[in-house]
């Protein structure tokens, strides 16, 4: 055979294992560990549903504590904030029950850091056993900052983080969050040493929200020493554009939740909704995010005129391709997502909830879902 010839076919298998690998669900973190996810199963927890004369909803964040075998799930009442602790028995690769235990209130409403909040919480993380991060989106509408604060399992109020002033609305700084799109997602760091904080949307200096013609600007990611309470890294990771074109005025999409999966890569939960397609309007996708070489963009005032590098991301996981094993086939208001127990075969569950947002079972659910997260070297 001529030589240019072997050559040729050489150069044709060699790209079709490219390709064939290119379409393969598993990808590599920056620590090189390959990563995948498979979906196990959903539990609808009724929208009527009733503790301690509370009816459950507004369920915008959750975690669990593998030391206490004990869930945590963040409601957005802003009357009357508070956290329910719970149990989830997953066995056999499904959610067999999930059991409400207790609600803790929020106390030392009065407190001088406290009594000039308002009240949106959206992200929960245990800090230790005895010890919780809430994080909470304000009012910017109302020049009410975003925060985030410490509190004991009691509920007793501790200690809150300084954000940087583009952070906050009542500030003098030169950028500001957006109304409904700033500290959505917060977990801790690898190192339990700090805390990892994103904003849902871009800052209204940083550029444009994501719309169904453009991803937009991108939003931060900001790391928060656990000691200090002050902020001292940031990177920033792109949205997607809307996943469908919206019928009416309204269409959003960002970040809703995210998790430190190794020192240099994070789980990215991204939540796009857009008016007009009923209970079909959420997309719902997530993604691995390495972030080495990315630039700490901590003191940027705005992105804009400023050269940076993003974090790269794949998409690991979408929700559109499970419709058919969801109640309804829909993918509600995913806002939540946590590492859950290990499995029997040693592989780590992943938990996400959806925010009903108050509304009757009719409109939309408070949606629990279980995924397994595979790691392999």
């Amino acid at each position: 055979m001529h030589q240019n010839l072997v050559i040729l076919i050489r150069y044709l298998v060699l790209l079709g294992l490219v390709l064939a690998l290119s379409k393969c669900n598993t990808i590599r973190t920056a620590e090189q560990k390959k990563v995948s996810i498979n979906f196990l199963d959903e539990f609808v927890i009724e929208n009527d549903s009733l503790f301690t004369k509370n009816k459950i909803g507004g369920l915008s964040g959750l975690d669990y504590n593998p030391i206490l075998d004990s869930y945590v799930f963040i409601s957005d009442d802003p009357i009357s904030p508070h956290y329910y602790t719970a149990s989830i028995n997953i066995a056999n690769k499904q959610i067999q029950n999930v059991r409400f235990d207790s609600i803790i209130y929020l106390k030392n409403l009065s407190d001088s850091f406290l009594d000039k909040q308002h009240f949106d919480l959206e992200g929960i993380r245990f800090y230790s056993t005895d010890k919780i991060i809430i994080s909470s989106e304000g009012s910017i509408k109302h020049n009410k900052d975003p925060f985030i604060y410490t509190q004991n399992i009691a509920g007793d109020f501790n200690d809150h983080y300084i954000l940087p002033s583009y952070f906050k609305p009542s500030s003098n700084s030169d950028n500001l969050p957006r109304h409904n799109g700033t500290l959505e997602a917060i977990t801790l760091s690898k190192d339990k040493k700090g805390l990892w904080t994103a904003m849902e949307l871009p800052l209204v200096n940083d550029g444009e929200e994501p719309s169904y013609a453009s991803n937009g600007a991108p939003v931060r990611f900001t790391y928060f020493n656990n000691k200090t309470k002050q902020a001292t890294r940031q990177f920033v990771y792109s949205l997607d554009k809307l996943a469908k074109d919206p019928k009416a005025e309204f269409g959003v999409n960002g970040v809703t939740d995210i998790l430190q999966l190794t020192a240099d890569s994070f789980l990215v939960l991204e939540r796009s909704y857009s008016v007009g397609y009923g209970r079909h309007g959420n997309t719902v996708r997530l993604y691995l995010a390495p972030i080495k070489n990315t630039t700490n963009t901590l003191d940027f005032v705005s992105l804009k005129n400023n050269t940076f590098k993003v974090a790269k991301k794949t998409l690991l996981f979408d929700f559109e391709s499970v419709m058919s094993k969801l109640t309804d086939q829909s993918i509600d208001n995913i806002e939540g997502i946590t590492f859950g127990p290990k499995l029997e075969n040693g592989n780590q569950t992943l938990l996400l909830i959806s925010d009903n947002n108050f509304n009757p079972r009719s409109i939309q659910k408070n949606q629990l879902i279980a995924l397994e997260l595979l790691l392999e070297k």
